[in-house]
């Protein structure tokens, strides 16, 4: 019998759904037409769009909830929680090993056992306090953040300006130790001797100004550990956020558009292609910390002048500010900083640790 050339052997084992292309698979047929209709065009847009959406999601906690704006928080909550388990792991692990080790003396005229009491108690004193210490980072992240936006405002501050110029006697002394700060270096060299002496009285004003906010501190000498650790790590935090704040603005304000292509057109130019400084400015960390801040100043001449003129006279105004209430507030520590050639650059320090620690004080057990 014969048998028609276009007839198919029909294929019970399949069903109408295995005849149907499979769209979803990772293979691809040999002939694909892409449907280039500008509706169909726009329509691959829309799903690519969509697609992406749901990678940039918020974190979620562990009821499946969306954090929405709470994700900055969840965030520095979790490095938070690792720097603690870090601390007082490395604390545990010290005191282990310390008590492994057993001290034998047979000459020392201590009773052995005795001898063993008081090295173990020690360690478990020192280990306490350090496990308390440790307790004083604890939101350190979440500190800063919180301290960010209203520290960088204080440091942007216009009224700095005014009292900059408004005491000029002030300003100029700003000026000079600024300038004597930096020259430490050729004093070394020129007078070793009369350089090591200051350094030696500096100290000695230093260690005073320590003892006075020492003796600030609530409670006995257990409390006064806590209240004192959490005092440096407010004052750690108040130094970190208004640094954390201007790096922010001052990235906003050169990645506009206008100053961005101004400054890729330097970079270019400073440092082509195909050359070997060239190469050497495009690595990631030396493009970051020299060849791109260089070249966002040689692209935006006016705009880094009047950048870095505007923090100068906020930051010397701010700083104649703090210089002032030091020496209402405590004149034994503005007179020390004074003999240091310090009581105008270096009040900022001294104010920021004596705010840290009356913020700090309501928090000590």
């Amino acid at each position: 019998m014969g048998i028609h050339a276009d007839q198919v052997p029909e294929n019970k084992n399949k069903s109408v759904a295995d005849l149907t292309p499979d769209h979803k698979s990772g293979s691809k047929s040999i002939l694909q037409f892409v449907d280039n209709r500008p509706e169909a065009v726009a329509q691959r847009k829309l799903q690519r769009a969509a697609d992406n959406s749901t990678i940039q999601r918020e974190p979620f906690d562990k009821d499946g909830n969306d954090l929405g704006i709470k994700g900055q928080a969840y965030a520095s909550n979790a490095v938070d929680s690792g720097v603690q388990k870090i601390a007082h792991s490395g604390v545990s692990t010290w005191r282990d090993s310390l008590h492994k080790f057993q001290p034998e003396d047979p000459n020392d005229w201590l009773p052995t056992r005795m001898r063993k009491y008081v090295y173990h108690k020690g360690v478990d004193v020192v280990g306490d306090n350090f496990n308390r210490i440790a307790d004083t980072t604890k939101g350190f992240f979440k500190g800063i953040g919180d301290k960010v936006i209203p520290s960088t405002m204080d440091r942007l501050n216009p009224s700095h300006i005014v009292t900059a110029l408004s005491n000029p006697r002030l300003a100029h002394r700003y000026l000079s130790q600024r300038k004597d700060q930096l020259l430490q270096p050729w004093y070394l060299y020129k007078d070793p001797r009369g350089f090591l002496q200051n350094k030696w009285n500096a100290g000695k004003n230093s260690l005073s100004n320590g003892v006075d906010r020492f003796s600030e501190l609530d409670g006995g000498l257990r409390n006064k550990t806590a209240h004192g650790g959490r005092a440096f790590v407010d004052m750690i935090q108040g130094g970190i956020a208004p640094v954390a704040g201007l790096t922010a603005a001052t990235f906003a304000l050169y990645n506009r558009p206008g100053p961005r292509k101004k400054t890729s057109n330097a970079f270019n130019s400073m440092f082509p292609r195909g050359t070997m400084r060239g190469v050497f400015a495009r690595e990631p960390l030396t493009k970051f910390m020299f060849t791109n801040p260089i070249a966002k100043i040689r692209g935006n001449p006016v705009l880094s002048a009047g950048l870095l003129s505007y923090l100068l006279m906020t930051n010397m105004g701010k700083s104649i500010r703090e210089s002032q209430e030091l020496k209402q507030r405590h004149p034994n520590t503005y007179g020390r900083l004074e003999e240091n050639n310090r009581d105008v650059v270096g009040a900022g320090r001294q104010i920021g640790l004596m705010d840290s620690i009356v913020s700090t004080s309501q928090q000590t057990e």
